[in-house]
C-alpha cells in the first residue's frame, strides 16, 4: 500500500468522528513512518468493522515520529518504538497496549465488558 492510499485510509477512519459526540474511546496508533507493516495491517483490520466501531464510539489518532508535535509520545510513554496500539477508555485511562496489530474481537471484547459500555447497551 503506498503512502497516498495510507493517507485515504486515514482519512475515511477519521470521518467516523464526524458524527460522534466529544467523548470516544481513542485508538492511538503510533508508527515510525507511513508504510510500516503494522500500521498498515492495523488500518485494515480496523476498517473491516466500521459499524462496531462506531457503535462503541471509538475514534481513530495515527501519530508518526516524524510529526512535528512529539506530545503524544510523551504524554502516554512510548518510546520511538517502530508501532505503538493504545486504547483509551472515555474516562481517559489506558485500557489496552499492543506493539502488535489488534484484531476487532480483542478491542469489542475489551470495550464490551467495560461498565461504561454495559450502561450505554442498556439504556440505547
Amino acid at each position: 500500500m503506498f503512502a497516498s492510499q495510507i493517507k485515504i485510509l486515514i482519512m475515511i477512519l477519521a470521518g467516523i468522528l464526524f458524527n460522534q459526540k466529544q467523548n470516544n474511546r481513542t485508538v492511538m496508533i503510533f508508527a515510525d513512518r507511513a508504510d510500516n507493516p503494522n500500521l498498515i495491517r492495523q488500518l485494515n483490520i480496523l476498517k473491516t468493522g466500521l459499524a462496531g466501531v462506531k457503535q462503541r464510539d471509538m475514534l481513530f489518532k495515527v501519530i508518526s515520529t516524524t510529526d512535528a508535535n512529539m506530545r503524544d509520545y510523551k504524554s502516554w510513554n512510548v518510546s520511538n518504538s517502530t508501532f505503538t496500539v493504545i486504547l483509551i477508555g472515555k474516562d481517559n485511562g489506558e485500557k489496552l497496549r499492543s506493539h502488535q496489530p489488534v484484531t476487532l474481537a480483542k478491542f469489542f471484547d475489551l470495550i464490551d465488558s467495560m461498565p461504561m459500555r454495559q450502561q450505554e447497551v442498556k439504556y440505547k
